[in-house]
């Protein structure tokens, strides 16, 4: 695929989160393409490794061709941490939009999660350009029926609610270098 786009320029979008949360049907919704990654109603996982699809190839040589990436969920129980990290890093340092697919609140679990990417990605030499650092982050919080408000009962935007989810914890100070992490590498 990228051989035949030349020179072209290319933009990643990639999709990571846990095992069979439906990472690969939100990314037939983004591309509109229905079915260009596979899904299924089972407990067995339908991506393996990072799958590759550019629904659309503009015309223009000059037009970005935009690639999506599918990445194989962690937490599968016939993989381990390591492969899971190395998968997500890799998405991490290709992508320029890194969206984070997860069920239900934010949970410290998906805090760690998210900065395992930036972490590994940190060890792995990139050149000086002008631009940020990471891509941008988008969290995508999937069968979230809560009701967005502040400990004072204000409604709050959900920026605000990932902010704050981020923001520096009280007094572990492993789940502050972590959040750091996190602000680090998606800027």
């Amino acid at each position: 695929l990228l051989q035949s786009l030349g020179n072209r320029p290319v933009a990643a979008i990639a999709v990571c989160g846990r095992y069979r949360t439906g990472k690969s049907f939100l990314l037939n919704l983004l591309t509109g393409s229905g079915g260009g990654f596979a899904v299924g109603d089972t407990v067995n996982a339908c991506t393996d490794g990072i799958w590759v699809h550019a629904p659309q190839v503009p015309e223009s040589a000059t037009e970005p061709v935009v690639l999506y990436l599918d990445c194989e969920g962690w937490g599968d129980t016939e993989k381990d941490r390591t492969h899971d990290s190395k998968l997500m890093a890799l998405c991490h340092l290709l992508s320029c939009v890194f969206v984070y697919n997860s069920k239900g609140v934010l949970d410290e679990n998906a805090v760690h999660d998210v900065s395992l990417a930036g972490e590994i990605s940190k060890f792995v030499a990139k050149p000086q350009t002008t631009k940020p650092d990471g891509p941008v982050l988008y969290w995508v919080l999937r069968d979230f029926a809560l009701e967005l408000v502040d400990a004072g009962g204000n409604p709050i935007t959900p920026d605000m609610y990932l902010d704050n989810a981020l923001a520096t914890a009280s007094k572990d100070g492993r789940a502050n270098e972590t959040r750091k992490a996190i602000k680090e590498c998606f800027p």
